[in-house]
């Protein structure tokens, strides 16, 4: 009877402990939960953010569609480089995201000849024709107008053409004209959103995003 009468009583203990077990068990699932949301939101706001490519400026390299991770802290720690795939805020509209490469860095010179762009620079005072072998081979590179304009890049500006030279709204369209918006075409540093590192998605297009090699 004795037994009987202590076995029961430790039923509420039993209760209480399995109850407080499953608590403590609760608030470390959902704490570890906010940290994991918090990491995520870090990361897309601060570090790295998800961007579809919308349309065909990009091809060969990127595609309709695609989805590309973008670094947007590395230029924090390094200036933005010749070649660079990167996101921007276009100046004729603040909404919107675009997908170009960076061909034209701070206070350069540029000229569009013979399908090639013209760099002249402190290293190449006299220019030097930039290799762009990620581009095709039908690839026509040239100004809207002015084709023998000389641009001159500002300060803390860049100058971007999107791969596919011949369906890009880029910054040979926002050269100031009857429709241009700035004089040289070029975008400030602060618009640019950040690296394009890698595309993700379709898989089948999975890859790093290379650095491309110039004769510079």
């Amino acid at each position: 009877m004795v037994a009987s009468f202590q076995s029961q009583s430790d039923k509420p203990r039993f209760y209480s402990k399995l109850l407080r077990e499953f608590l403590e068990f609760t608030a470390d699932v959902l704490l570890n939960t906010l940290i994991i949301i918090g990491l995520i939101i870090l990361l897309r706001f601060i570090f790295i953010s998800p961007f579809e490519v919308n349309g065909s400026s990009m091809v060969p390299t990127l595609e309709h569609k695609d989805y590309i991770l973008v670094n947007k802290f590395i230029y924090r720690l390094a200036e933005p480089a010749r070649g660079d795939i990167v996101v921007l805020i276009p100046p004729h509209s603040p909404n919107t995201f675009y997908v170009k490469r960076i061909i034209g860095l701070p206070q350069e010179k540029l000229e569009f000849k013979d399908d090639q762009v013209i760099v002249r620079n402190k290293e190449f005072p006299t220019g030097i024709a930039l290799e762009e072998d990620y581009l095709l081979p039908s690839v026509i590179t040239r100004l809207a107008s002015d084709s023998d304009k000389i641009i001159n890049i500002p300060a803390d500006h860049y100058f971007v053409l999107g791969d596919n030279r011949s369906a890009s709204n880029d910054s040979r369209s926002w050269i100031i004209n009857s429709t241009g918006l700035t004089p040289d075409g070029s975008i400030a540093r602060k618009q640019i959103v950040g690296k394009a590192w890698l595309n993700i998605y379709p898989f089948e297009h999975f890859k790093k995003l290379p650095d491309p090699s110039y004769s510079r």
